[in-house]
């Protein structure tokens, strides 16, 4: 897929898929995740949950998506970077 960089790994028993997406024009997550899924059914099985690590734009943002829907404490707030520049965390003092 074009603008995703990706790769799988086993973790405590578990295939996770690992990547950064760095065009989501072109690939929008709604497709990643859709062929992710269309891949754990080949192989019998399916997407338990996810969990996003660090930040992403506003417009990668799908609030009604499968895939916003499964990732961990998924909070828009704190995910989204343009909302996230509107409240930044407090430096340490």
């Amino acid at each position: 897929m074009l603008g995703v960089k990706a790769m799988g790994v086993v973790v405590a028993g578990r295939a996770q898929v690992s990547m950064n997406i760095t065009d989501v024009h072109t690939t929008p997550m709604r497709e990643v995740y859709s062929v992710v899924q269309r891949l754990a059914q080949r192989y019998k099985t399916s997407i338990l949950s996810g969990e996003l690590i660090g930040l992403i734009p506003e417009e990668a943002y799908e609030p009604d998506s499968e895939w916003i829907r499964q990732t961990i404490e998924f909070n828009p707030e704190e995910k989204v970077l343009e909302r996230r520049l509107k409240h930044p965390l407090n430096w340490p003092v």
